[in-house]
């Protein structure tokens, strides 16, 4: 990817990426065994993932969202990116402490408070520092990297999983290691210039341009669908996978995603934002119907579907939220989604958690399936109407 910058601050945005693929190899090494953890570890019940992924999402909504607004005001980004990046890497170790389950919500919420401190921030920055016509190839190497150290991330996961006999608390402390990269490769970070209303301070308002609300409202539409991955995790380890084979399948996504983020979000920036979300959106709905049917061998396929629905859609809906805001306003864009995403997904998890548990464990699937096939439908009807933003 050398040779892709041809304007902007393409130095921030390769640190953004580094950055991204350590943090992500700690979160990664831990993700696929926390659902695990919690079950087999601790004897929790489905709805307390549900709580522990669902307020982790509500978290780095409001902590994003705050962070995107003070950011905007000064136009300096670098220091929330920095301290979130801190948070995140202690939350990892704070998990190998827990007994109960509510230490792993303790644990999970240190480190999600950290993702949204720094998400807004350096979406914001992201944004600010792509060239003309460059908004979807810079998410997109962002998002290839963060998966590039998903899929490094999960692969130690399976390896370390089965040589520790699943001691995941071992898992939890190894973490830590990788996540302090991340925090050291932040400070090569450098702001950019302010723009006169971040001179004055006078950059808080929220975006005003109806197309934004859009893109934001069809978006959390969607996430009302879009219960946790852990979910995924805990299906496969249900429909007779072990736990090692369960990670292994999560690491069948991961490799997919790494593999097709950049391509796909970078297509966006010539074919438009909606089609590659849409078609997206509807690999999702295919994926979350079979999880609910199949059986262990179909987990595998469904996953690698999963990995493209995650490169099509992850950077190129936030390039989509770019493309309708201002400059001054982009931390707050960024903050606005990450919070009604949170909002949508909090309420998603802990739904996915009571039809587990209440109603079967094929329930949380079939209700995703069908959200997401509707949410496609409408996002194509604005996009075919014009209610969403042109590329910028």
């Amino acid at each position: 990817m050398a040779a892709m910058a041809s304007g902007g601050n393409w130095r921030n945005i390769r640190l953004m990426g580094w950055t991204s693929f350590f943090a992500d190899v700690s979160s990664e090494m831990t993700y696929p065994a926390i659902p695990l953890f919690l079950k087999n570890t601790l004897q929790a019940p489905a709805s307390a993932l549900g709580w522990t992924e669902g307020l982790s999402q509500l978290i780095i909504g409001a902590m994003a969202f705050l962070s995107g607004r003070r950011s905007d005001r000064t136009g300096r980004r670098t220091g929330w990116i920095r301290l979130g990046y801190l948070l995140a890497a202690l939350g990892k170790p704070l998990m190998a402490l827990a007994h109960v389950w509510t230490v792993v919500l303790g644990a999970r919420a240190v480190d999600r408070i950290g993702k949204g401190l720094r998400t807004s921030s350096r979406d914001a920055l992201l944004a600010d520092s792509a060239g003309p016509g460059e908004a979807g190839k810079a998410f997109g190497f962002q998002r290839a990297m963060d998966n590039a150290g998903a899929l490094v991330g999960s692969a130690l996961a399976v390896l370390l999983m089965a040589a520790l006999a699943e001691n995941y608390r071992v898992l939890f402390l190894m973490a830590f290691v990788p996540g302090m990269v991340a925090v050291a490769l932040t400070l090569g970070l450098r702001d950019l210039p302010q723009t006169p209303r971040q001179a004055e301070g006078s950059a808080v308002r929220l975006p005003r341009s109806k197309p934004f609300w859009w893109c934001v409202g069809l978006v959390a539409f969607f996430e009302l669908a879009n219960s946790s991955d852990a979910f995924l995790i805990l299906r496969a380890n249900d429909l007779g996978l072990a736990p090692a084979a369960s990670a292994g399948a999560y690491l069948v996504f991961t490799l997919v995603a790494a593999a097709s983020s950049y391509k796909l979000a970078s297509l966006s920036d010539r074919v438009g934002r909606a089609p590659l979300i849409v078609a997206g959106w509807l690999a999702y709905a295919a994926v979350y119907l079979g999880m609910a049917l199949g059986s262990a061998w179909t987990v595998w396929p469904l996953l690698a579907l999963y990995g493209l629905y995650f490169g099509a859609t992850d950077g190129v809906a936030k390039a989509l939220v770019r493309d309708a805001s201002e400059p001054e306003f982009r931390g707050q864009a960024m903050g606005v989604l990450a919070l009604i995403r949170g909002v949508a997904l909090f309420l998603g998890n802990l739904l996915a958690g009571w039809l587990w548990d209440g109603v079967g464990h094929a329930a949380p699937f079939l209700f995703g399936a069908s959200v997401a096939a509707a949410a496609s439908l409408a996002m194509l009807l604005a996009w075919r109407t014009r209610l969403l933003p042109a590329l910028s």
